[in-house]
């Protein structure tokens, strides 16, 4: 779905509601809003992402570049604003598995 969202048409927006904004009485489900194109996607397109309140008026909204789209891995994260970024920047996700842990003061770590 994804690679036919990016490739094959063209991405306009996609609104996603807040979680805890229940869409459908019946059903616990994340709702999200895709409006696209039937049409190839034009050289150096940007989605519109939006997150949370009513798709008319936003809580958080960004433009992000489709080749960024392209090669994230998880959309949810737009539109977070570290999400659109310069392409030669690394981040530490792009270099280590990062994870929680929990430090209980007993290990051999804590001072």
């Amino acid at each position: 779905m994804r690679r036919y969202l990016s490739e094959r048409v063209t991405l306009l927006r996609i609104h996603r509601f807040c979680p805890t904004d229940v869409q459908f009485t019946d059903a616990l489900v994340s709702s999200a809003v895709v409006i696209f194109c039937k049409a190839a996607p034009p050289e150096d397109h940007t989605v519109r992402f939006s997150f949370g309140g009513p798709i008319e008026g936003p809580q958080h909204d960004a433009m992000v570049p489709l080749d960024v789209v392209r090669d994230s891995r998880k959309w949810t994260q737009f539109p977070a604003t570290t999400a659109v970024r310069d392409r030669d920047v690394l981040n530490l996700g792009d270099l280590f598995a990062i994870k929680r842990g929990l430090a209980t003061g007993t290990t051999a770590f804590s001072s």
